[in-house]
């Protein structure tokens, strides 16, 4: 009889997760370094955050402008020339780091725009900003709407631009209104006007590393300036000293959001419906995994097209506790979910299980997957420890 029958008589309730034998990327190291190494270094913590991996299942932008809505929106794009339009009809991945404070602009009509000003510091980002800068430079306009920063960090030489700064890219969305109040309490500010991270609860560092997830696109309303607008993946690490678990413990914020403008119904419409892969690292001598997904907000799921996702068979509702065993340590894994039920709308299932023999950390994926009608915010909480 095998290990992994003998196993299964031991431990029946428990689902067996098999591992294989492979070198890790080298940020799986990173992703187990202590929350005082990452805060304060931003090129690290993106690397930490690269490793997410996120995609919606309408990834491609079929049309290629969006404009403001009603008649003068319509006017302003025909007569001059204001509108969005995209750089790259696939959605795209981008990390980077807080360069300027985060801001909220509410502007016209429904605008209400969380504005997240992020300067990269890994090449394929620093790569991508500048490639969509020097697009946009072609466009016969003024350079007086380009974002450009000079944060109190290493920033990238590459994203120098004469005696101006450093190119930062803005990126946006408006929020789902009715929860802005609940967002406020658990995600990220939500009232009008600039706010200073540094003092905000769920960040812990004023120069706080986000991944997000959405168009990537030229704001030509302010000069055609490079944008992710909308972002719909949303995620970071809460580096404060109140985040949930002991010392080693890593806790992601996680968010979908659908953009609440009605300026972007082709590019965001609802729902939004699609996956996220949050890498879990395991120290060679973590004697437990404890995982906790909380949902702390969301207005309404719709039904999961499983299908179309992937979903795999053996996929699991983010409801209630789930326990699992890595084969090959021997390592007990508990998954448990919190917060309002989302009535089984949401399938959870581990990917990509890998043991590097020579540092003994093993890292698999939690694949989270669903459909929001229009927002969702959840913290996802990795700590090693004894179970009960």
């Amino acid at each position: 009889m095998g290990l992994s029958s003998l196993l299964g008589l031991w431990l029946p309730a428990q689902t067996l997760l098999p591992v294989k034998q492979a070198p890790l990327p080298e940020a799986t190291e990173r992703l187990l370094l202590p929350d005082s190494v990452l805060r304060g270094q931003p090129r690290t913590t993106e690397s930490v955050l690269d490793l997410v991996v996120p995609w919606m299942l309408d990834d491609r932008v079929t049309r290629r402008r969006q404009r403001h809505v009603g008649p003068l929106g319509w006017m302003a794009q025909r007569f001059w020339g204001r509108y969005w339009q995209i750089l790259d009809s696939t959605k795209r991945k981008y990390v980077g780091t807080i360069s300027r404070p985060f801001k909220i602009y509410e502007g016209f009509a429904d605008e209400y725009d969380l504005n997240i000003f992020l300067m990269p510091h890994l090449p394929r980002y620093v790569d991508m900003a500048w490639n969509g800068f020097q697009v946009a430079l072609r466009r016969p306009r003024s350079e007086k709407h380009f974002r450009f920063d000079r944060p109190d960090y290493e920033c990238p030489a590459e994203l120098a631009y004469q005696d101006r700064g450093y190119l930062t890219i803005e990126c946006e969305g408006t929020p789902y209104a009715p929860l802005r109040d609940r967002l406020a309490e658990v995600f990220l500010p939500m009232a009008s006007g600039p706010h200073d991270l540094e003092q905000w609860p769920i960040t812990g560092t004023k120069n706080a590393s986000f991944g997000l997830y959405g168009t990537w696109c030229m704001d030509c309303n302010h000069n055609c300036r490079p944008e992710i607008h909308p972002f719909e993946w949303l995620w970071w690490l809460d580096l404060s000293a109140d985040r949930p678990g002991g010392p080693r413990a890593k806790s992601w914020m996680i968010g979908v959001l659908r953009d609440g403008s009605r300026r972007f119904e082709d590019w965001s419409p609802g729902p939004r419906t699609g996956t996220l892969a949050i890498p879990v690292a395991i120290p060679k001598d973590a004697p437990a995994v404890r995982i906790e997904l909380e949902h702390l907000a969301f207005d309404s799921l719709a039904p999961l097209p499983e299908a179309a996702l992937a979903v795999p068979a053996d996929a699991f509702s983010a409801t209630g506790n789930h326990e699992f065993t890595l084969v090959e340590r021997q390592i007990p894994i508990q998954v448990s979910f919190s917060g309002s039920n989302p009535q089984n709308q949401i399938k959870v299932w581990w990917s990509d299980l890998q043991h590097d023999p020579r540092t003994g950390t093993t890292m698999g994926y939690l694949n989270l997957a669903l459909s929001v009608n229009n927002v969702y915010a959840g913290r996802l909480t990795v700590d090693f420890a004894p179970l009960n």
